[in-house]
């Protein structure tokens, strides 16, 4: 599978770094040390403490597959069409399972460059979702693209590339957080099937943009209810949907759901509408 855009082809086997080249020893304020679009397909995990020497970010984003990001106690699914946005060194994992993982990724360097980065992930987190027709997407795609062709260029038309890259990143989130943050505030029948995908208070809040306690207290004023409950019913009353309505397993469904654990699942079902998943979906056929 190529990259969305250019139609890149993803390297493997080692050939994974695209390093840029300068045509002069000045140092550009905006600075992208590496970029590439890599395919990974078998597991693997990549070390964050052990990726850099000197201080650094990196942006990937997934075209296919799904990544994982681990940092303590803490294991978060990055699938295709998700940012994952971090500095290095650092204490977290990225693992790579079993299976096909593309990513295009870029690694950047130098004050302005990682404030920028900072303030981005800041306001918006370190994991976020990102359409694939997106201008950052697409001039991601072209860095790599210039990479590539293993050319000296000006470190100032670097510079200039990095910086319109990190302002469409930017630019794309500012516009996705301000259709979430009218979304809070509509009723519940005109809003549901819109919370869906939402996996937490925490994680829904930093896309939104909004404290947690700030989104509480927006959502339990409109909903009349806190937004955990209110997650975890709208969670419930689309995997009774999916039951009634597809053929996936009861396994499938809890993990659509949210759920890491079936029997949980299984427990909070029956909880709400009175039966098992599986007698639910028996009592609607």
């Amino acid at each position: 599978m190529p990259s969305p855009h250019l139609r890149l082809t993803a390297c493997t086997d080692g050939r994974r770094i695209s390093r840029t080249r300068f045509d002069s020893d000045v140092t550009p304020q905006f600075m992208v040390r590496h970029c590439g679009f890599s395919r990974s397909d078998g597991a693997e995990v990549m070390n964050e403490s052990l990726s850099a020497l000197s201080e650094q970010a990196i942006w990937r984003y997934v075209t296919r597959g799904t990544a994982v990001w681990e940092r303590g106690e803490q294991r978060v699914d990055v699938p295709a069409g998700s940012v994952l946005a971090t500095r290095q060194p650092s204490a977290g994992r990225l693992r790579l399972p079993d299976g096909v993982v593309d990513m295009i990724w870029i690694t950047v360097q130098g004050g302005p460059a990682l404030n920028y980065f900072d303030r981005i992930t800041q306001r918006f987190g370190a994991i976020h979702t990102l359409p694939a027709t997106s201008d950052a997407v697409r001039r991601a795609e072209e860095m790599v693209r210039w990479a590539r062709q293993n050319t000296a260029q000006s470190p100032f038309a670097w510079s200039e590339r990095a910086f319109q890259w990190l302002s469409a990143w930017h630019r794309q989130l500012e516009e996705q957080r301000a259709p979430l943050q009218r979304l809070v505030r509509l009723p519940p029948e005109e809003s549901r099937g819109l919370l869906t995908a939402v996996r937490s208070v925490k994680s829904f809040a930093a896309q939104v943009g909004y404290s947690q306690s700030h989104l509480t207290r927006v959502m339990t004023r409109t909903w009349r209810e806190t937004p955990g409950k209110v997650f975890r019913r709208v969670r419930l009353e689309e995997a009774a949907r999916r039951l009634r309505d597809d053929a996936q397993s009861v396994a499938a469904v809890a993990a659509l759901a949210g759920y890491s654990s079936v029997p949980a699942f299984i427990t909070a079902f029956k909880g709400k509408f009175g039966l098992t998943p599986a007698a639910y979906r028996r009592s609607r056929r």
